[in-house]
């Protein structure tokens, strides 16, 4: 449908975009629905076009995601393969215990203790000091020695070392357990940065968030949010919602 056909006798009718300030992004309509050319994964620079094995819609080309690279071949797909411990350097290498991988490399920076991995001797109460050498369950490591704990918790009659101050799980007290993408500081739960908000038990950046625009379960319905308003197409009309909130609705 070519917009400018409707776009006249929409207007005198009165539904013209009450928010004609607003930023749009290139749309078109493919196969009836105004689609964001740029960033739909279905139409992705031109209707029917669908970005696969893991790529997303960026400017109009399937990518991988940031930090990722695409591989070819019978598992084909975006891989990290400088970082990700289950292919590193290559698919299907997995690096042994915990030990990171560095530059598609598997790479311990700490005390090395064979395949069970890496760990770090001064405080790790499982090798404290050395591998193998377990704290006792009432008992942390400081420095490479087993030390009575400062703080204790117990969930019945397991009871273990807790850091009230730090800990996600005991956050300023027992079993007090911080949202999803919250930190303990100070024995606080908080979000990590100022800018975020708790919205279903999970933080997140209502200036960005799709699924949270402006307020918590304000949702974009698959558009981008921006500056905390969802982001229209061209070939949609924004909508007042109140309270600055936009709704995007295609042009017949």
């Amino acid at each position: 449908m070519r917009i400018w056909l409707v776009v006249p006798f929409m207007l005198t009718l009165g539904c013209e975009n009450v928010r004609p300030e607003l930023p749009r992004m290139t749309g078109d309509f493919c196969e009836g629905q105004c689609v964001g050319l740029a960033v739909n994964a279905a139409h992705c620079g031109a209707c029917g076009v669908a970005c696969t094995n893991g790529r997303v819609c960026t400017n109009g080309r399937c990518e991988c995601p940031i930090g990722q690279k695409y591989t070819s071949g019978p598992l084909a797909g975006c891989y990290a393969l400088d970082t990700d411990r289950n292919n590193c350097g290559g698919i299907g290498h997995v690096c042994p215990g915990n030990i990171p991988c560095i530059e598609s490399a598997c790479i311990c920076l700490q005390d090395e203790c064979g395949d069970a991995g890496c760990f770090d001797f001064r405080t790790d109460e499982a090798n404290c000091g050395a591998c193998g050498r377990a704290c006792g369950p009432t008992e942390e490591c400081l420095q490479g020695n087993c030390y009575a704990c400062q703080e204790t918790c117990c969930n019945g009659a397991d009871c273990f070392c807790a850091h009230l101050q730090v800990d996600e799980t005991n956050c300023g007290a027992c079993n007090v357990r911080c949202a999803v993408g919250q930190v303990c500081a100070s024995g606080e739960c908080r979000c990590p940065e100022l800018w975020q908000k708790v919205c279903a038990g999970a933080c997140v950046d209502p200036s960005s968030d799709p699924q949270n625009c402006g307020e918590c379960g304000f949702s974009c319905n698959g558009l981008p949010c921006v500056g905390g308003v969802c982001q229209c197409l061209s070939c949609m009309m924004a909508v007042d919602a109140g309270s600055g909130r936009v709704t995007c609705v295609d042009l017949p």
